[in-house]
């Protein structure tokens, strides 16, 4: 009886096997293609539009995106100009000996990066997205109201954002 059983066993490995098949022809895929680049640097950009994500009144930091008219992000941004705007109170009046017109007074900060330095810091935190944050950002004590402006170009393309208020907490 022990016989039989060593012979079916035997058998049984027989007939299966190890499933090794030496006669592989099938080629291993191919590699992965690079990723595309989908961003578009700035000085190649033939059309931006940008928006405004995040304004901090109390640092002046302005976060946003750029991108192509198609919707391309556009990365490598150097050029930006940015106007800080600060007034008084809407209830505040000029006494008269301060001025002739009743004009509000403002203060103001102008701020610009380019290829030879910047007057802040201009980080790229992906390609499209920004956040720009002034040096110098200080203000009179009496004003009440922010506004900011911004101009931003390429070598083929440039967008602004007009005077636009900063909300206040």
């Amino acid at each position: 009886m022990k016989a039989w059983k060593v012979a079916l066993v035997a058998l049984s490995v027989a007939l299966a096997g190890c499933n090794d098949d030496d006669n592989d022809n099938s080629t291993p895929p191919p590699p992965p293609e690079p990723p595309v680049e989908t961003s578009v640097p700035a000085d190649e950009a033939t059309s931006m539009a940008v928006t405004v994500t995040a304004v901090d009144a109390t640092t002046g930091a302005i976060s946003f995106t750029l991108a192509t008219a198609d919707a391309k992000p556009i990365a490598k941004l150097v050029n930006i100009s940015v106007q800080y705007m600060g007034y008084p109170a809407a209830d505040w009046q000029a006494p008269r000996s301060e001025s002739n017109f009743k004009l509000r007074w403002h203060q103001s900060h102008q701020i610009s990066c380019d290829l030879d330095g910047c007057d802040g810091a201009l980080v790229e935190v992906q390609p499209g997205s920004y956040t720009f944050t002034p040096d110098q950002y200080d203000w009179n004590n009496d004003v009440a109201n922010y506004k900011y402006s911004m101009a931003l170009a390429g070598a083929l393309a440039q967008t602004s954002v007009d005077l636009t208020a900063i909300a206040t907490q």
